[in-house]
């Protein structure tokens, strides 16, 4: 009886061992044929069955009863399934695959790493979400992409500045702006302003020199965890850029993109301007049907209104104020643009209102962007050179702006453990002229918005803004302007556009140089040394 038992035992123990099966084999690339450690292989329907390549790529797996399909996974490789066919020795090449931006970011340290084995909070946007938009500033590219920021762009005018404030405003004088980090380079992002008591204009921030179309990602860090690596200058976040790199390029070999685009813009809202009255003070119909109801409001306008004189014959040519006679009346009153008899008299012309005049002051604008890349990759090199070049005209007559970058980026492999990556950025930045903002008499908005009458024909000022004439009894010379006794708190806007410029010109380079031994599977050794120098020279007429 006892031998039955044992017969049974071992006949069963013989069967169980038929029913799995051990496969081993070794993974490598599919590009070079190096192995693969860390490939993950399981089997299909058997979650619980589940083996880890060691560093030679090798790998031995017991398929359970019934398995019938290995599944090969590897972070940047595509899955690939293999069926097993009662086969003992599997091996495997694996091909490379485009890593999606949900599944990967870039850390702190400038390494790429999943996301959900961060211990961080990070937030991060694609290179192809930012040129979407196709933006002149890649700050003002973060509008509506990151949760919680806010961003501010200065103004619709050309090199407005943008800000931004990844967890709220928590001073009230002292920066709220993140540390951007460009490839592992911290770079400088300050706001430049000029104002003086007649001047004031924005400059920009300085990441506008980035090239949004060779952003291949963004990341923002928020968790304390990360930003401590950088200091003090990260209490306010991290924004960290990827640019795009020669490695991307999907075949190897040489290749070109091109790209160009043109956006237009123009002025979209301005103030609800009153156009019932024009320059000048006392001379509306109240003060008339009140105190000079004898007189016909022609008249009374004839005797107290507003009146056009350069030889001093001229009436409330001092008066900013649009509280004069009241337009499309029928009135006729001496103007800036109206006729001159033979003996040199101001002839009396419609007073009519102008209710387009500041729109037809702006202009539209335009943006002519052009990209070119040149990338090219092997087992052991990857370059990428690029030129850009963005030519913005502004809304504001006679503001531009001109933007040119160089770029290259590039990755050596020396050895299976050295490689040496080596990335340079370029910028010219010129602008001829600038718009002034602000609280400045230099500033169109300031003057039409407060001060300015609704009368004035827009047209005929810019024909003559260049004009210089003889004003007042003395008959000083002046330039023409549609306040001529109070020209230095009201200047001529033409004049101002393109006598009183503010011009500015830089010259930027930033990037960084690094060198990484892999010690062994997992731990890299990183050495980087980076730059980022500019010269500026502004200039003011």
């Amino acid at each position: 009886m006892k031998k039955l038992t044992l017969l049974i035992a071992i006949i069963c123990s013989g069967f169980f061992a038929s029913a799995q099966i051990n496969v081993n084999g070794k993974v490598t690339d599919a590009k070079n044929g190096d192995p693969i450690p860390g490939v993950s292989i399981s089997v299909k329907n058997f979650t619980e069955v589940a083996v880890l390549t060691d560093s030679e790529g090798n790998y031995t797996i017991t398929v359970p009863e019934g398995g019938t399909t290995l599944i090969f996974n590897y972070f940047g490789m595509k899955t690939k399934t293999v069926e097993i066919n009662n086969r003992t020795v599997i091996d495997v090449e694996l091909e490379s695959s485009d890593i999606t931006i949900d599944d990967v970011v870039v850390t702190a340290l400038g390494i790429k790493r999943e996301k959900k084995a961060l211990g961080y909070s990070v937030q991060d946007v694609s290179g192809k979400d930012i040129s979407k938009s196709n933006p002149d500033n890649v700050v003002s590219a973060l509008s509506g992409n990151i949760a919680g920021a806010q961003i501010i762009t200065s103004s619709g005018q050309v090199g407005a500045s943008s800000t931004i404030s990844i967890r709220g405003n928590k001073t009230f004088t002292g920066s709220t702006q993140p540390l951007f980090v460009v490839d592992g380079t911290p770079i400088m992002n300050g706001i430049s302003s000029a104002r003086s008591s007649t001047t004031s204009t924005d400059f920009g921030n300085a990441a506008m020199d980035i090239n949004p179309a060779n952003v291949e990602s963004i990341s923002v860090l928020k968790g304390a965890s990360a930003t401590a690596l950088y200091g003090s200058r990260a209490a306010n976040g991290v924004i960290l850029i990827t640019t795009k790199k020669g490695s991307g390029t999907k075949k190897e070999g040489l290749g070109i993109d091109y790209s160009a685009s043109v956006s237009i813009s123009d002025m979209y809202i301005l103030p609800n301007y009153q156009n019932e009255y024009g320059q000048g003070m006392n001379s509306d119909e109240y003060n008339w049907q009140k105190n000079y109801s004898d007189l016909s409001y022609q008249e009374f306008v004839d005797d107290r209104g507003f009146k056009w004189g350069l030889d001093g014959s001229g009436r409330l040519m001092d008066a900013d104020e649009s509280w004069g006679a009241r337009l499309d009346a029928g009135l006729n009153v001496p103007q800036m643009d109206s006729p001159l008899d033979a003996d040199g008299n101001v002839i009396p012309t419609p007073w009519i209102s102008h209710p387009n005049n500041v729109k037809d002051f702006y202009e539209r604008g335009l943006t002519f962007t052009n990209n070119i890349a040149l990338s090219g990759a092997n087992e052991n090199s990857s370059f990428r050179l690029t030129f850009g070049n963005s030519n913005q005209k502004g809304t504001s007559p006679n503001t531009d702006q001109n933007k040119t970058n160089i770029g290259l980026n590039s990755e050596f492999k020396l050895s299976d453990k050295l490689s040496v990556n080596i990335n340079a950025t370029y910028t010219k930045l010129v602008n001829n002229n600038l718009p002034q903002q602000e609280n400045s008499m230099r500033n169109p908005l300031l003057e039409f918005n407060s001060w300015f009458g609704r009368q004035v024909d827009m047209n005929y000022l810019k024909e003559h803004y260049d004009d210089i004439v003889l004003y007042g009894r003395s008959q000083k010379e002046k330039s023409f302007n549609w306040m001529m006794a109070y020209g230095s708190q009201h200047p001529n806007p033409y004049w101002n556009a393109y006598k009183n410029t503010m011009s500015r010109e830089r010259d930027r380079v930033f990037g960084n140089t690094s060198i990484t031994y892999n010690l062994f599977d997992g731990i890299d050794i990183i050495g980087r040394i980076g730059t980022d120098f500019f010269n500026e020279h502004l200039n003011c007429s």
